[in-house]
This record gives structure tokens, C-alpha cells and sequence, in this order.
């Protein structure tokens, strides 16, 4: 924790010395009163927007291809986020993306250790 601390107090030292520094590092976390969001919130759109592509098909979600079609159709931009492999793949698809890491933490938590599986 102090380390994070120190890490972060670093990081304004530097940021003071230059004011492009400080916006690009801090500026980003500051609350802008006239929209009532956070000034580096460019996430929430696209999370709103895949959100509502998960909805329209949950179980096996939209396809790839076809959440670009829509989007494009629709004028919303759908990137990177927490929703997006749901919006396109659904929820098998998402179970599908995950089932490896549920493996090796059930194989490491079963024979304690991971280095079996790999042979280390």
C-alpha cells in the first residue's frame, strides 16, 4: 500500500514541473460540474451501447460481424469494454472465453499446484 502511495505522490511531483503532464495524468480524474460526469470518462458511452446489443440477444449474443453492421447501422460506436465480448459472443460465448482460466484455477486448486500441467 505505501508503495502505491509513493508511486502516486511521484507521479504529482513530476506532473507539477509540466502542465500537459499534470492534465494528461490528473486532469483525467477531475469532475466536470457542467455534465455531471468525470473528465476522462469516455468509457461510459460504449458500455451504455453494448449494454443494450447484450440485451437484444443474450444467450448466443449478436456475432462479431454483425454488432459492427448494427453499430454502423445505428451511428454508436462499440469498443473495448467489460460488455463487449457479451454483446458479440452472448453468455455461451462467454462461458466458451473463460472455461480455460476456470480450468487451471480448478487444476490448481485440486493438485495445488499449476506446474504439473505444464511440466516445470
Amino acid at each position: 500500500m505505501s508503495s502505491v502511495l509513493i508511486f502516486i505522490l511521484l507521479l504529482k511531483v513530476v506532473s507539477m514541473s509540466n502542465k500537459w503532464i499534470d492534465k494528461a495524468i490528473f486532469g483525467r480524474m477531475e469532475y466536470n460540474e457542467v455534465s455531471g460526469t468525470i473528465s476522462g470518462d469516455n468509457r461510459q458511452d460504449l458500455v451504455v451501447n453494448t449494454w443494450g446489443y447484450f440485451q437484444k440477444a443474450p444467450w448466443l449474443g449478436n456475432g462479431a460481424s454483425h454488432i459492427i453492421e448494427q453499430s454502423v447501422r445505428d451511428k454508436k460506436f462499440v469498443g473495448a469494454n467489460v460488455f463487449t465480448t457479451l454483446a458479440t459472443d452472448g453468455v455461451v460465448g462467454q462461458i466458451v472465453v473463460l472455461l480455460p482460466f476456470f480450468f487451471l484455477y480448478y487444476f490448481d486448486v485440486t493438485t495445488k499446484s499449476i506446474n504439473m500441467l505444464f511440466g516445470f
